[in-house]
């Protein structure tokens, strides 16, 4: 009997997400789907469950909560062990160098089918993949356990102009927990949390969560 390949997909778009599927399917019967999320917090909830059971996580770039670089690198500086191919409709130029040092293990265009079919079977077989972008410039990707080592360690952010429970409250929500749980875990509200948050935020001049995120991310 021939082993099934367990798809997780990550994509904002839930139409594109059962479209993708739907070719995934005719072109590699062994294709199941393991799991789907339409943001990213979600994908980086899931792909951290120690129930997940995808062989390897298709994650879109461009997520609507969080970019598609962050949740990978969520994911991959706690867990060394998921594949993560990259998935885009923009340039690859653009996103291929930096989904590699997000941790991701290849990245391929959105509507090529052909090379979306490779790469799984190259991510599965080799534990990463290599991207040629032009005659001169090529980007090669670390296994998921390599880019892991790389990733984790001291998550403790740099982040000098805030207090030390909005640095606690930031990096928990940057790690992809929703208010509710950060509340539960520190014993205090979820309103306090989002006031936190909101400080955050304000005193460091940025203008959404998404960039308080991104913003903690660089400076981890």
């Amino acid at each position: 009997m021939v082993e099934r390949i367990r798809v997780a997909v990550a994509d904002d778009d839930g139409c594109a997400l059962m479209g993708l599927m739907a070719v995934l399917r005719r072109r590699l019967p062994r294709v199941v789907l393991a799991w789907s999320e339409t943001t990213g917090h979600g994908a980086v909830r899931r792909a951290l469950d120690p129930m997940n059971d995808a062989d390897i996580l298709l994650m879109d770039m461009r997520m609507g909560d969080m970019s598609g670089l962050m949740a990978c690198r969520a994911i991959r500086s706690r867990d060394g062990s998921l594949p993560i191919l990259a998935v885009t409709a923009f340039s690859l130029a653009y996103y291929a160098r930096r989904a590699a040092e997000a941790g991701a293990q290849g990245i391929v265009g959105k509507n090529d089918f052909d090379g979306m079919d490779a790469a799984i079977g190259d991510i599965l077989h080799h534990q990463a993949m290599g991207v040629r972008l032009d005659v001169s410039e090529s980007v090669s990707f670390d296994s998921a356990r390599r880019a892991y080592l790389r990733l984790a360690g001291d998550m403790e952010p740099t982040v000098v102009d805030l207090s030390t429970r909005e640095r606690e409250i930031v990096e928990q929500y940057a790690q992809a927990n929703k208010p509710a749980v950060i509340a539960r875990n520190l014993g205090i509200s979820a309103g306090s949390v989002k006031t936190y948050l909101d400080r955050a935020q304000n005193r460091l001049g940025l203008s959404s969560r998404a960039d308080l995120v991104e913003y903690w991310w660089q400076r981890s």
